[in-house]
């Protein structure tokens, strides 16, 4: 049993060994190589570990993004802090969600170039060869690159609708060059995008423009030609009597069912033109062009005299009605109609490719072929109504006529309409147009960095020394606090609150037992010295780990031509 635990047992009524703060500067002088040697390894450590930290440099823009001109929603924000706050949060939440996404990803890693990236394809042949077996070996490294940039780009919220663009590289100007571009191509995507919002409000217009300036066109036409077929049937009679009026009948419906097949077509072409060129192109030299309309007329009356003669025969033939109705004369008549049609769409649309020229041009001459069989469907209708009438056919066609100039006019006033729209959406688009460059701007380019940001070597550095001093700090104290022996006279004095007359000396313990105890107490601290030493290297180790990056491969040349 200790001698302090003996006195404790005899003299119950001993004070409690008190606190002495006075006590720790002296105790750590005494055993200050317990604090430097500890000192002296976070030292070292941290000296020789920071030039073994990779740099990391960070190239910084900002982005000023404002709100369309909303007194209201101004006015609400700026007397409700909590609802600007969110509004602030969710605006960063959007540019951070755009900055990450794939497919803007992907345009800024097709136009640098760094799907190039060895290690990174490297990467993805083995999953593509492993667990991604079957997947596109492209897709899987435009996926790891973009994970790559996710992770070196950060956006923080400025003041005033600023966002700040943040990129890191271990090379100053990958990291410039990523940040440039992509700034640039968020700025330029962001634009679009709400340039597109603001389009597609007045699109509905302008499509409405093309398609009933065509059917106003068409109306017309029909009228015109319809007038014109008209009095030349009056004087000529009606060639439908008893004896083909089934005949009749028949060939009606078979040009219904082309007609019905060739509109078809037109629908199917139509929006090929809608997805290639956002509306149906238009233009008046190909709808008010005189050889196309007298090309269309003049196959058209042919059809109809060939109808006419073949009604006055009053049997059927052997051969098909197409090859009656449209026989050479008309063939022709529609090649020289395609002919012109394509002369006139090469002049009109000569920016464009001959595969959209030819897209065009199929349209305009699907168009020409429902114009023609729905006139002899009309003509056909008329013949056989007049017959059933039995009258000279100024009823039927008074009707007819007002029909027609009802539609012409429904289809001018509905024009009108539309194109004022057409108008006033211009002029805002040109407006919105306009502020968009002011409303969404670079405020502050990116500039190449000089000094890395990171690894900041003097206060890491600074770092593990004080780890190092806490740690001979922590052991002084805690050897210290579980230390029961007393130090001196005095702390046997205030253990027992009573005078201390003589002490005696320690009595041996037997020959080597104090050597044996110094020497395991040197064993233990030197093993907790290696056990410490390899923590703060592990930890050096792990810093670095945290700094390291893989190194992208940029095109340069195709960064900075874009940058021009």
């Amino acid at each position: 049993m200790a001698t302090e635990d003996l006195l404790k047992e005899l003299l119950g009524q001993g004070k409690k060994k008190e606190f002495d703060p006075l006590q720790y500067p002296r105790l750590i002088w005494r055993k200050k190589h317990i604090v430097l040697i500890p000192l002296v390894i976070a030292w070292g450590i941290g000296a020789l570990g920071v030039n073994t930290i990779p740099p990391t440099y960070v190239a910084t823009s900002s982005v000023a993004i404002g709100t369309d001109a909303n007194f209201t929603r101004d006015l609400s924000l700026l007397l409700d802090q909590e609802v600007g706050r969110r509004q602030e949060v969710a605006d960063l939440a959007q540019v951070q969600a755009d900055l990450r996404n794939q497919d803007f990803l992907n345009e800024v890693i097709a136009l640098l170039g760094m799907d190039e990236t060895p290690i990174l394809r490297e990467k993805g042949e083995r999953l593509v060869d492993g667990p991604l077996a079957g997947a596109d070996l492209e897709d899987v490294v435009r996926r790891l690159v973009a994970e790559e940039i996710r992770e070196r780009t950060e956006v923080r919220l400025g003041s005033g609708a600023v966002f700040n663009i943040r990129c890191e590289d271990g090379d100053p100007t990958t990291a410039y060059l990523l940040n440039r571009v992509l700034t640039q191509k968020f700025v330029e995507t962001r634009r679009q995008r709400e340039l597109a919002e603001v389009t597609a409000k007045g699109d509905f217009s302008d499509e409405q423009v093309a398609i009933y300036k065509e059917k106003l066109n068409r109306a017309e036409t029909e009228l015109e030609r319809f007038q014109g077929t008209q009095q030349q049937t009056l004087a000529e009679g009606n060639p439908v009597g008893a004896t083909n009026v089934l005949l009749a009948q028949e060939i009606m419906r078979t040009y219904e069912q082309e007609l019905t097949n060739i509109e078809s077509q037109v629908d199917a072409v139509r929006s090929q033109l809608r997805t290639r060129f956002g509306v149906v192109p238009t233009s008046d030299r190909l709808l008010s062009d005189r050889d196309l309309r007298a090309l269309n007329n003049k196959q058209i009356h042919s059809m109809l005299q060939n109808l006419i003669t073949y009604l006055g025969q009053q049997v059927r033939r052997a051969e098909s009605l197409t090859d009656l109705v449209e026989d050479a004369s008309v063939g022709a008549d529609r090649q020289a109609y395609r002919d012109r049609l394509s002369v006139l769409v090469g002049q009109v649309y000569a920016s464009n490719s001959p595969p959209e020229r030819e897209l065009i041009v199929s349209y305009y001459y699907r168009l020409m072929l429902v114009s023609s069989f729905q006139e002899i469907v009309d003509t056909l209708s008329r013949y056989v109504n007049n017959y059933r009438q039995n009258v000279g056919g100024q009823p039927a066609y008074q009707t007819e006529l007002d029909r027609r100039q009802a539609e012409v006019n429904k289809n001018r006033e509905f024009f009108e309409v539309f194109q004022q729209q057409s108008t006033s959406a211009q002029i805002a688009r040109a407006i919105q147009a306009n502020q968009l460059a002011t409303r969404i701007d670079i405020r502050d380019y990116a500039v190449k960095p000089i000094k890395p940001a990171k690894p900041n070597k003097g206060r890491l550095q600074a770092i593990f020394v004080v780890m190092g001093l806490a740690t001979g700090l922590a052991v002084i104290f805690l050897t210290q606090f579980f230390n029961r022996s007393f130090g001196d006279v005095k702390d046997i004095e205030a253990f027992l609150g009573v005078p201390v007359l003589g002490t005696i000396p320690p009595l041996a313990r037997g020959p080597g037992k104090a050597r044996q105890q110094r020497r395991k107490n040197t064993l233990l601290w030197v093993l907790a010295m290696i056990v410490y030493t390899m923590a703060m290297a592990g930890a050096m180790v792990f810093i670095k780990g945290m700094n390291s990056r893989i190194e992208l491969q940029i095109d340069r040349a195709a960064a900075e031509e874009m940058l021009l």
